[in-house]
C-alpha cells in the first residue's frame, strides 16, 4: 500500500499527467540538443586548434556522427541553441502553470476539507492549526518541484550519458558506474534527513499552533502584565523549532559538496581509463570529458533535489494526515426535507464526549412553535451540549433528535440552517462593512432584509449614525463598535434570514443596562412569532421566557412554565432568589471543552 504522502502526491499529480509528460519529454529532448551542441563546440575548437576544416566526431563509432565542416557545425550550433531556448522557455511556462494549479488544488483541499468537517472536529483544533496546515500545503509545491527536479535532472543525465556513449563507451561506462554508486551511497543519508525532517515538521506545526494561541490572548497579556513571559514563551518555542531544523539544514547543505567531490573522483577515473587507450582521438576524449563534467552537474541536481524532497516530504504527510481526518469527520446531513420545522423533539438522547465523560443522559424534550424557552443550570450541567444537538452541530451518541418526525441527521443541512439561526454569547464580526456582517455571505439576504433585521435588533438608529451607515467599515473584529452594539448586530445577523427558530447563548451576559434593555425589548417583540431557545445566565433574561428548562448533571430536571418551574425546582428558586449568575456557564465552545 502506498504511503500517505505518496497517495496524496499521486492524487495531486494525476490530473496534470499530460502536462507533466510533455514537460519531461521536453527536458529530455532539450538535454540531447544541449549535449550535441557541446559535442559540436568541442569539435570546432579542436578543428581550429589543429587547422582542420572538417570536424569528424565519433570516428570510433563508425560514422554515427558524420564529419561536417566547421561552418556547417557553426550553423548547426546556432540552430541547436535556438531549439534549446524554445524548449527551456516552454518547459518553464509549463512547470510554472502546473505547479500553480497543484498548489491551488492543495489549498482548496485543505480548506474545503476543514470547512466540510463537523463542528466537533473543528472545535478540537488548536488556535492557528488551520493556518499552519495551509502553510504546510504550500510545501506541496516544494515537493512537486523536487519530484520534477529529480525527474528532469535524471532524464538530462540520461541524455548526456547516451550522447557520450555514442562517442566512447569505455570511459563513459566508468563515469556512469561511478554516478550510480554515488547515488546508492547517498540513500542512507537521505533517509536520515527524512526522519529528522519528520520531527522538524511536527515541531513547526506545533510552533504555529502555539504562536496562534498566544496571539489570540493579547487582551489578557496586557491586562495581567505578562508580556515578558509571552516573549520568553515565544523564544522558547522558536529555539526548540530551530534546534530541530539545524541538523537537517546542515546536512542538506553539505550533501552537495560531498557528492561533487566524489563525482569528480569518478571523472578522474574515466580520464585514467582513457589514458590507457592509445588510439583514442583527442577530439573524442575532449567531447567525452565535457559531456561527463556537464553530466555531473545534473547528477548533483538529482542529489540536491532528493535531499530537499526528504526534508519537505514530512510536511506533505502532515497535510495528508490532517486532510484525511477532516474528510473522515464530515458534517452530517442528508437530503430529507421535512414538511415543517416543528415539532422539534429529542427522544431519549444521550451524548458523551469520551466514554468516561457523559454530558447528557437520556434527555427527552419537545419544542413547539412559538415557545420561548430559557435553559438554566449549573456550569457544566450539559446546557450547551443540548443546544449543540438542537443546532445539529453534534450528533447524539444515543437517541434521536427529530424535526417533524425526521431524524436531524437525515435532514438537508441547508434547509435546516435556513429555518434556524444562532446568536452566540461572544459574537464574532469579521473585517468588513456593517451590511456585509449582517448579510454574512448569504446571497438571498436583500438590503430590505438587512434593514428590517437591524430594526428588529434595536440597532438600526446606531447604524445609521455611523459615518457611512450600513457601508461603514467596522475594522478588524468590529473594533469600532461597543460590546452591546456587536451583540445586537449579531442578533440582526441571525434575524436577517427570517428564521423560524432562534437559538441564543446568553444574549445579555456582557451588556450594560441600556444595551440589555434594548436586547430584551427586541426579544419581547419576537416572542410568539419566532421560537426562541436560549441559555440564560441572568434572571432578567428569563423574564422573556414562557417556559423554563432546568438542566442538572446532564438531565432535564424541570420542564415547565416559568411559574410552575419556580415551585418545582429548588435550583431555579435559588437562582431567582440570588438575582442572577448562579447559573453562569461557559459558552458553546467552552462547554465542549470543559463538560
Amino acid at each position: 500500500m502506498a504511503s500517505p504522502g505518496r497517495r496524496m502526491l499521486g492524487d495531486l499529480i494525476r490530473p496534470h499527467a499530460p502536462s507533466l509528460v510533455l514537460l519531461l519529454v521536453g527536458s529530455f529532448v532539450g538535454s540531447l540538443v544541449e549535449a550535441f551542441f557541446l559535442v559540436g563546440m568541442t569539435g570546432i575548437a579542436m578543428g581550429i586548434a589543429t587547422g582542420t576544416d572538417t570536424v569528424s566526431l565519433g570516428a570510433t563509432t563508425d560514422g554515427v556522427l558524420p564529419p561536417l565542416s566547421i561552418n556547417a557545425w557553426l550553423v548547426l550550433g546556432v540552430a541547436l541553441l535556438g531549439v534549446r531556448l524554445l524548449l527551456a522557455t516552454g518547459n518553464a511556462w509549463l512547470e510554472a502553470r502546473t505547479t500553480a494549479a497543484i498548489l491551488t488544488r492543495q489549498r482548496r483541499r485543505v480548506t474545503w476539507g476543514y470547512l466540510d468537517a463537523d463542528w466537533a472536529t473543528q472545535q478540537q483544533e488548536a488556535s492557528g492549526k488551520l493556518q499552519g496546515v495551509i502553510g504546510f500545503a504550500s510545501s506541496t509545491n516544494a515537493v512537486v518541484n523536487n519530484v520534477l527536479g529529480i525527474a528532469t535532472a535524471g532524464l538530462s543525465l540520461t541524455a548526456f550519458i547516451a550522447a557520450s556513449l555514442l562517442i566512447d563507451v569505455a570511459s563513459t561506462g566508468v563515469v556512469a558506474l561511478g554516478l550510480v554508486l554515488l547515488g546508492s551511497a547517498m540513500i542512507p543519508l537521505r533517509r536520515w534527513i527524512r526522519r529528522r525532517a519528520q520531527i522538524r515538521a511536527k515541531s513547526a506545526l506545533a510552533f504555529t499552533e502555539s504562536i496562534g494561541e498566544l496571539g489570540s490572548m493579547g487582551l489578557e497579556m496586557h491586562s495581567f502584565g505578562v508580556r515578558g513571559r509571552f516573549k520568553q514563551a515565544v523564544d522558547r518555542l522558536s529555539t526548540r523549532d530551530a534546534r530541530h531544523g539545524r541538523a537537517v539544514d546542515t546536512l542538506s547543505l553539505v550533501v552537495s559538496p560531498i557528492y561533487v567531490s566524489m563525482a569528480y573522483g569518478a571523472a578522474l577515473a574515466g580520464v585514467a581509463l582513457a589514458q590507457g587507450v592509445s588510439n583514442l582521438d583527442a577530439t573524442v576524449l575532449g567531447a567525452v570529458m565535457l559531456l561527463m563534467l556537464r553530466s555531473l552537474s545534473y547528477g548533483q541536481q538529482v542529489q540536491t533535489q532528493s535531499v530537499s524532497l526528504a526534508s519537505n516530504w514530512p510536511r506533505l504527510e502532515q497535510v495528508d494526515t490532517n486532510v484525511r481526518r477532516y474528510e473522515a469527520n464530515r458534517a452530517s446531513g442528508g437530503e430529507a426535507v421535512p414538511p415543517t420545522e416543528m415539532p422539534l423533539a429529542l427522544e431519549h438522547v444521550s451524548y458523551a464526549y469520551t466514554p468516561d465523560r457523559t454530558a447528557l443522559k437520556d434527555v427527552s424534550l419537545e419544542v413547539r412553535r412559538g415557545d420561548s424557552i430559557g435553559i438554566v443550570g449549573p456550569s457544566g450541567s450539559g446546557k450547551s451540549t443540548l443546544i449543540q444537538l438542537i443546532l445539529g452541530l453534534r450528533n447524539p451518541t444515543a437517541g434521536v433528535v427529530a424535526v417533524a418526525g425526521v431524524d436531524l441527521r437525515e435532514v438537508d443541512r441547508s434547509w435546516w440552517t435556513s429555518h434556524m439561526a444562532l446568536v452566540p454569547q461572544d459574537p464574532v464580526l469579521f473585517t468588513g462593512t456593517v451590511v456585509e456582517n449582517i448579510r454574512f455571505f448569504r446571497d438571498g439576504i436583500s438590503d430590505e432584509d438587512v434593514e428590517r433585521s437591524a430594526r428588529q435588533a434595536n440597532v438600526l438608529d446606531e447604524i445609521l449614525a455611523l459615518p457611512q451607515g450600513f457601508n461603514t467599515h467596522l475594522g478588524q473584529g468590529g473594533s469600532q463598535l461597543s460590546g452591546g452594539q456587536r451583540q445586537r448586530l449579531s442578533i440582526a445577523r441571525a434575524l436577517a434570514g427570517s428564521p423560524r427558530i432562534l437559538v441564543m447563548d446568553e444574549p445579555t451576559s456582557a451588556l450594560d443596562g441600556r444595551s440589555e434593555a434594548l436586547v430584551k425589548e427586541a426579544l419581547a417583540a419576537l416572542t410568539g412569532e419566532v421560537t426562541i431557545i436560549m441559555i440564560a445566565h441572568r434572571v432578567s433574561t428569563l423574564d422573556q421566557c414562557t417556559r423554563i428548562l432546568v438542566v442538572e448533571d446532564g438531565r432535564i430536571t424541570t420542564d415547565a412554565p416559568a411559574a410552575e418551574a419556580l415551585a418545582s425546582s429548588a435550583y431555579y428558586r435559588r437562582m431567582r432568589g440570588l438575582g442572577g449568575d448562579l447559573a453562569a456557564s461557559p459558552s458553546l465552545q467552552g462547554e465542549a471543552t470543559h463538560g
